[in-house]
């Protein structure tokens, strides 16, 4: 990476304006959904509250919640509108068991009515942020237990649904572009660019490659993830395996954000701003962090999807413009070919290649590209907010079609500055700033530089988004929550009940053992931790920097070599989670905990004899063999064998343990039988092919373009293979 502070070209004031406006715009956008966000919640208060004083009865989302609602009744008849209630809800399919009945008074004071014996128990406590939000019964027998249930799961995800996962209420077209531009940030940008100056087209194997697992991630993983409702993806271990496989992977993904992605983006805007603007390291990564962070913390995921869409735009737009220019300047793709060598050219290299050998591609790079687009937050993340299936997948295909675009508006821009700029020979890592300040007029440059800047601040905001959810739901939750039931349990006064309690599974004779007690609803709490944790992430970022300055030459090439590490065996356990029912927690964590321990120790032994062969040493031959292997083989080889491995040891060890247990298995892994059947019966049914496709219109759109995507793949690995 160049250390150059020379500003290559001034900007001009037009192109000042086109930042400014471009940005104030981002910013209203961001203000504008958290405007609307506290409206929303505002009527919702105020239409509950209209008779002034009024009771709540069941749960949030129940249909029939809103015909209990009523002024707050004398204390005679009390009693008998709990037992009316009751009737009801067993009617329809409800029980008293599995809800909360509350009271809200003028002064915000909620009171929870608990049912005991022939009467009532009537306790003040403080109302929450989301007022109408139910509190989860949780019933124990001598310890709290460390399992939640799906009631206490979901009364916390209410309150805090519309900060992590935008409500669940985005459409396919906004999905696909948030997924498109969090994935390309300035990194990818100055990283691609670079790495097409020095290598060619063999770079862009990695964003060919990346389609396959986009729609892998929306026919494959996202039913899963969406049926189980899950916040994080370690949420989803936990149901698969356990919670301390939950705890481990939450762990190692915020390693990982720190050391690939976080520290690496920062400092990638710091490049940009250095060279373009002439700006001091710490000023610029400031500037990039303040400008991210406000929208980011105040408006949500919500906020940050929707300025995606606006950045996708802007990045598609500003970069086709100077693709055209530039190839236009070259003189065609023949030129491209008249002036680079020849193996620039192809997408296809030998297994002899340093950074993208065919081998690599097709073994290793498929756990790297999974790890990325099927199983880490920042990515899943988007897909995880879509209003219903059918636009997550829907989404996840759009994606995989305009995820080809950086081929064109990257990678070969690099190769054409090589070409027009002879100085980018010598520093490629100025390939596409040289490029901007060559070809672009005033206006479009500015239009450009807040391309760059927008594709920095959207992949920022979703790794901050990613960090802080993953903190706030993996960690603090479920230390509250803990805690919390430590102190119930110590201060409790035990509520007999002679009565039998129904839920879903059927009648549950009255214990006189069992003890109850209510879970603060602490959503208002989670958001806070959340909006504080992606702040303190931030910090650790920029303290990273100079460890980027030391490590890294190129950003990109550095970035998946982190992955190639690290990743393989954490997609190994969610692939293998979801296809088949044998793997258990002992053999997932068992393979996290080796694999990513030797991903790391290779990682250290690189830097540390970088370029060193151990011939030097006195070790038995076999031992040198092994070590120079270990240690500098390409990074892709190494994720191959990691993923080899990591298959290996995960079914050895669940089979010596023992498989899984069936509540594990069996709503989160592939049903075959269940997916023959239904395809036989889909087949053997007796209607014309208009009624089917009508029935199925939108999962056919999908297959449609699904058919498209991997129709444009073949002919781009055909044309520049």
């Amino acid at each position: 990476m160049s250390n150059s502070t020379t500003s290559y070209s001034s900007i001009d004031t037009v192109d000042v304006v086109v930042i400014v406006l471009y940005f104030l715009f981002v910013f209203s956008i961001g203000l504008y959904s958290t405007i609307v966000s506290g409206v929303k919640r505002f009527l919702k208060y105020w239409r509950e509250r209209k008779n002034g004083r009024h009771m709540i009865v069941g749960d949030e989302d129940d249909p029939y919640r809103e015909v209990a609602m009523q002024p707050i009744p004398s204390k005679d008849s009390l009693m008998m509108t709990a037992n009316e209630t009751t009737e009801t809800t067993h009617k329809n399919g409800h029980s008293m068991s599995d809800m909360t009945v509350g009271v809200v008074d003028d002064d915000d004071n909620e009171i929870a009515l608990k049912e005991v014996d022939l009467g009532f128990e009537q306790r003040p406590t403080q109302n929450s942020d989301v007022i109408l939000a139910t509190k989860p019964t949780t019933t124990t027998q001598q310890e709290p237990s460390n399992v939640e249930s799906d009631e206490e799961a979901q009364n916390v995800k209410k309150g805090s649904k519309n900060f992590f996962l935008a409500d669940g209420n985005v459409g396919f077209v906004a999905i696909a572009c948030s997924l498109f531009a969090s994935n390309i940030g300035a990194e990818h940008i100055l990283g691609l660019s670079s790495s097409g100056a020095s290598i060619g087209l063999a770079v862009g194997m990695a964003e060919v490659y990346s389609p396959i697992w986009i729609l892998v991630l929306g026919w494959l993983f996202i039913p899963f993830y969406l049926k189980t409702q899950v916040f994080t993806l370690p949420e989803f271990i936990e149901k698969r395996f356990d919670r301390t496989c939950r705890m481990y992977l939450s762990m190692m993904s915020l390693v990982m954000y720190v050391m690939t992605k976080i520290s690496v983006s920062i400092y990638a805007g710091v490049v940009v701003f250095k060279v373009l603007l002439g700006w001091d390291v710490w000023i610029s990564a400031a500037a990039v962090v303040i400008s991210t962070g406000i929208y980011t913390i105040l408006g949500g995921l919500s906020a940050v999807i929707y300025t995606e869409v606006l950045q996708t735009f802007v990045m598609i737009i500003g970069a086709t413009i100077l693709f055209v220019q530039g190839m236009i300047k070259v003189g065609g793709y023949s030129g491209l070919q008249k002036n680079l060598p020849d193996s620039m050219m192809h997408l296809f290299q030998p297994p002899s290649h340093h950074d993208f050998p065919v081998t690599g591609v097709l073994f290793g790079m498929t756990w790297t590209s999974m790890w990325y687009w099927c199983t880490d937050q920042s990515i899943v993340q988007r897909a995880l907010a879509a209003k219903d299936l059918a636009n997550a997948i829907r989404g996840c295909v759009l994606a995989a079609l305009i995820k080809f675009l950086p081929l064109f508006l990257m990678v070969i821009p690099g190769m054409i500055a090589r070409v027009l700029i002879p100085e980018v020979k010598d520093d490629p890592n100025s390939a596409y700033i040289l490029l901007i300040t060559k070809l672009a007029p005033p206006g479009l440059k500015g239009l450009l530089l807040s391309a760059i800047i927008a594709a920095l601040m959207s992949s920022l905001a979703s790794l901050f988004h990613s960090s802080s959810t993953l903190f706030t739901m993996d960690f603090y939750r479920v230390v509250r929550e803990y805690f919390d039931k430590r102190r119930i349990m110590k201060n409790a006064q035990p509520i007999v009940s002679t009565t039998p309690r129904e839920n879903a599974s059927g009648t549950i004779p009255a214990d006189p053992n069992t003890v109850e007690f209510d879970l603060p609803n602490r959503n208002t709490e989670y958001v806070v931790v959340g909006k504080l944790a992606g702040a303190v992430v931030t910090v650790i970022g920029l303290l990273f920097i100079p460890v980027v300055q030391v490590l890294s030459k190129q950003l990109y090439i550095y970035t998946h070599k982190i992955m190639g590490y690290l990743a393989a065996p954490i997609a190994v356990i969610f692939l293998m989670g979801v296809l088949f029912k044998s793997p258990n927690q002992y053999g997932c964590l068992f393979t996290l905990i080796l694999g990513n321990t030797l991903g790391l120790a290779r990682l250290f032994l690189e830097a540390l004899f970088n370029g060193t062969s151990f011939n030097m040493y006195q070790l038995p031959p076999v031992a040198r063999v092994i070590l120079d292997n270990y240690i500098h083989s390409n990074f892709l080889h190494f994720s191959a064998c990691m993923a080899l491995f990591s298959i290996i040891s995960l079914f050895v060890v669940s089979w010596i343990t023992g498989s899984s247990s069936p509540e594990k298995t069996e709503q989160l892994t592939l049903n075959y039988s269940q997916i023959i059947r239904s395809a036989r019966e889909f087949i053997s049914q007796q209607q014309s092919f208009s009624t089917a496709l009508k029935e199925n219109s939108g999962h056919v759109v999908n297959v449609i373009f699904t058919i498209v995507v991997l129709m444009t793949l073949f002919t781009l690995y055909i044309i520049f293979r």
